[in-house]
């Protein structure tokens, strides 16, 4: 795998989210389990996004394969993880970019898991959070992939 197919893999789970949301009112008997899923793939927005940016900020070049990371105090194993607060802490290390609206969304932000794909849909999960949070990995996920090297 090369570091830019994670640029493509954060992509495609925010063209799944917008849709998702552009049609969820005509799914009311299944919108708390669409809203888990919007919830989850956002940070998968944010997780896929951070890790191409890490690769792209270390100068990692784009036709070696990630598993031979070993750079900058790197190795593959530090970055093929799902925990976004350590992917955040890598990041700002590696990278000059500093997420917009952390603390707005910090909740949320410290909270998601990837194993949250396993659980049961949450009867007490709030719509206006989950959008907020995908408004949140929307907004980092355009200003990494449009933003210019220095």
């Amino acid at each position: 795998m090369y570091y830019n197919e994670f640029k493509d893999s954060s992509l495609r789970h925010f063209e799944t989210c917008k849709c998702l949301i552009e049609n969820l009112n005509s799914c009311e008997k299944k919108k708390k389990h669409i809203l888990s899923n919007i919830y989850y793939l956002s940070g998968y927005i944010l997780e896929t996004i951070f890790k191409y940016e890490i690769f792209r900020s270390m100068g990692y070049k784009q036709n070696k394969n990630i598993e031979a990371l070993d750079q900058d105090g790197l190795k593959f194993k530090d970055i093929k993880i799902h925990k976004l607060s350590a992917l955040k802490s890598t990041l700002e290390s590696k990278s000059p970019y500093r997420l917009e609206d952390y603390d707005e969304n910090k909740i949320q932000f410290e909270a998601w898991e990837h194993q949250i794909r396993y659980r049961k849909s949450k009867d007490t999960i709030d719509e206006t959070e989950v959008i907020n949070f995908f408004e949140f990995s929307k907004k980092n996920f355009d200003n990494i992939r449009f933003r210019k090297r220095r």
